[in-house]
């Protein structure tokens, strides 16, 4: 196994407090030829569960090797093992499927990711958003509108302190966004930021409400043709019957709280909302990077076209898409998505001059709902 996965691995987990340690619980699938270290990835696994991590899954594959392992417990409360075949949240990896509808649609020449957003139909929503007659679905999807994180507001925070359950509701979250200050001029630069994705979810939905919402075409377009038989991008109200719970140290006092139930970003609003399972993962990104089957090579270009991110030297931006571990060196670069919700967390990554993927998700979020709004 690659050295640089190990590493990356090791990166993420150690940005974990100790929490309450929780007896470790295997269950291992694996390649009978398969090329990879599995007792130092499992080591790994172990390790972290058993210094309190409540659950982890993770699937690493290579060419057609695979292996994937879950460890420690589904549902601490009852003492339910992890199993492979659990639904996670994957938080901001949502962000990819949105991404993939919305340049399937320019393919069709039913939407131009050039149009200023304000011109659309839906553009007079947009009256109180900063620079909405210079920013462009493009700028939406690779996080250069100089839009501020609506989550990041005080508006907003308190809001959600104050109704945590509430199913936030697209036009509730745009008041947040509203009259506020930009961070830079439209295409500048780049800086992540949820309130692009909310921003786009609007336009799919109001442009094309009188025949398919972007909910149904990620249904439609994704998870029904690969199949990704465990993705789900539902209600919080119904969640799916074999969701993991989620967990996080609420209070820094080394005790995991149950906060599955507690709603940040509502459903449907394309920043965040859906469910997986690190096999679905798995075949969605080699479906999209590996096979290429998803989108055109004329889109894939353009997705895979990537703006530096201004804050963190290791990322830069594309269409819905991240190039991530930049720090690592010039050829050691992956592609891919993290997701961070309060209670959950999620990777997806695949190295291409390695042709290495992994996915990695957890039942706990990292840090506090004081303080959430650094875990996306």
């Amino acid at each position: 196994m690659k050295n640089l996965f190990f590493l990356a691995v090791a990166v993420l987990l150690t940005r974990y407090k100790v929490l309450q340690a929780q007896p470790s619980v295997q269950n291992i699938i694996k390649n009978q030829n398969s090329v990879f270290n599995t007792s130092k990835l499992q080591g790994l696994v172990n390790d972290y569960v058993n210094k309190g991590l409540p659950g982890m899954v993770l699937l690493v594959k290579n060419g057609e090797s695979t292996w994937q392992t879950a460890a420690g417990f589904s549902d601490v409360e009852k003492g339910v093992a992890m199993e492979t075949t659990n639904e996670l949240m994957i938080a901001s990896i949502t962000k990819m499927f949105v991404a993939v509808v919305t340049l399937r649609l320019q393919e069709k020449g039913k939407l131009d990711i050039d149009k200023p957003i304000n011109t659309f139909k839906c553009g007079y929503k947009f009256k109180d958003i900063p620079n909405a007659e210079k920013i462009t679905i493009r700028h939406l999807l690779n996080h250069t509108s100089g839009l501020p994180d609506f989550i990041k507001t005080s508006r907003y925070v308190t809001n959600l302190l104050d109704h945590p359950l509430n199913n936030w509701k697209k036009n509730d979250l745009l008041k947040f966004l509203a009259n506020t200050k930009p961070e830079f001029i439209p295409g500048e630069k780049g800086k992540y930021s949820n309130s692009n994705f909310l921003l786009l979810s609007v336009i799919l939905d109001e442009e094309f409400k009188d025949s398919i919402d972007h909910a149904s075409l990620i249904q439609k377009d994704i998870i029904d043709p690969l199949p990704l038989d465990h993705t789900h991008y539902i209600d919080r109200k119904t969640p799916p019957k074999n969701l993991a719970q989620g967990y996080a140290d609420l209070y820094s006092n080394n005790h995991l709280i149950n906060l599955t139930h507690l709603n940040i970003g509502g459903s449907g609003n394309g920043f965040s909302g859906m469910f997986s399972t690190v096999g679905d993962l798995s075949n969605f990104l080699d479906a999209l990077l590996i096979k290429k089957s998803l989108l055109n090579d004329s889109s894939l270009k353009q997705m895979l076209n990537f703006t530096q991110d201004s804050e963190e030297k290791a990322v830069a931006f594309g269409l819905g898409i991240w190039k991530d571990f930049q720090d690592t060196g010039a050829d050691k670069f992956a592609y891919g998505h993290r997701g961070r919700e309060a209670a959950y967390t999620a990777d997806l990554f695949w190295f291409p001059t390695q042709d290495i993927m992994y996915a990695l998700m957890m039942n706990c979020g990292i840090g506090t709902v004081l303080n959430f709004e650094k875990n996306w």
